[in-house]
């Protein structure tokens, strides 16, 4: 059995859902879902507008909501109401307890990067599967096309990347279309998004790409290039050119014109907590137009004692429910 944390806000006497998709079979590690797992169900069959938040390596499920908290408490209140969790089993941590055993824990899950690569390509496709199947447009009145954006952090970026590429035959037939997509410390190899090569299709595909990157994050600039290796064999993945990380340097040449690049001096988590990042998603999203408290994050406000706000609502899950992959009560929370 597994405790879940739902994260719910008492605004109007009724509670916000979250939105959740899920391919995770468990919340330390464990092997990709497929399908994936939707809360509420059905609702990217009948989505207008979403917005995806794609985690990075080595992060588990909860790290991963808490991370996610962080970001939709700086967006507005329209875009919190869209923004939807995407899970996926990028690390490989045991959920060992006390302090060697998470020590030995978090070690063996970041020994775990050049496998979590494929992983990332893996869930990538197992997720633009799971898109076409709920936007049909086969007889009858064709639904309207989604609109889609994509925050994503890290290795989180690369999934975002190959999923673009997946869905291309989706936009071409205008069953979506993809608004806005935002790369926060982009564990990608500049090499890949160079013209003509593996994944210059998947930057190209947004109207437009915020990619944010900065020199002082100590992951990308130590860890990043030896974990990159496997992609080429050793010794050419270590003094082959272009192998540095997207999100330390940015694109220095062949930018695309969709293309928008800004430096920070964030450390590889310093991204989502960024307010100022969270409101300019929303901004661009919205076309730049301020209305009223469009862009002020929601605040809670003191109720009368026959009122609550229930901000944490601790329910038993068990792995094989369909609750699978939803929030994990974890320290970070």
């Amino acid at each position: 059995m597994m405790t879940g944390a739902i994260r719910t806000i008492d605004i109007v006497g009724r509670r916000r859902t979250p939105l959740e998709l899920s391919m995770r079979n468990s919340p330390f590690g464990g092997t990709v879902r497929s399908p994936p797992v939707e809360r509420p169900a059905g609702l990217l069959g009948r989505a207008r507008r979403l917005l995806l938040l794609i985690h990075g390596f080595n992060v588990t499920l909860c790290a991963a909501g808490c991370s996610y908290d962080k970001f939709q408490a700086n967006l507005s209140l329209a875009w919190n109401s869209r923004s939807m969790s995407v899970y996926w089993p990028g690390d490989a941590e045991t959920g060992a307890q006390g302090f060697l055993g998470r020590i030995l824990s978090r070690s063996r899950s970041v020994a775990s990067y050049p496998a979590q690569i494929e992983r990332a390509k893996q869930s990538a496709r197992v997720l633009a599967k799971y898109i076409a199947k709920a936007r049909p447009q086969v007889g009858g009145t064709p639904k309207p096309p989604l609109e889609l954006s994509i925050v994503a952090h890290s290795l989180g970026c690369r999934l975002a990347l190959q999923l673009l590429q997946q869905l291309q035959m989706l936009q071409a037939a205008n069953i979506l279309s993809i608004r806005l997509v935002v790369l926060m410390a982009a564990a990608v190899p500049v090499y890949l998004l160079r013209p003509n090569r593996e994944l210059r299709d998947g930057l190209e595909a947004s109207d437009r790409v915020l990619v944010y990157y900065s020199a002082e994050d100590k992951v990308l600039s130590t860890a990043f290039r030896p974990g990159q290796s496997v992609e080429v064999p050793f010794p050419y993945g270590w003094v082959a050119k272009e192998r540095h990380a997207l999100g330390r340097f940015g694109l220095s040449r062949d930018v695309p014109r969709n293309v928008e690049q800004i430096q920070t001096n964030h450390d590889h988590g310093g991204y989502w907590p960024d307010d100022e990042i969270a409101q300019r998603v929303a901004m661009e999203l919205d076309d730049g137009i301020v209305k009223g408290d469009l862009f002020r994050p929601l605040q809670l406000r003191r109720l009368p004692a026959k009122r609550t706000i229930i901000l944490r609502d601790l329910t038993r899950r068990s792995l094989g429910s369909t609750a699978v992959g939803l929030r994990a009560k974890c320290g970070a929370c």
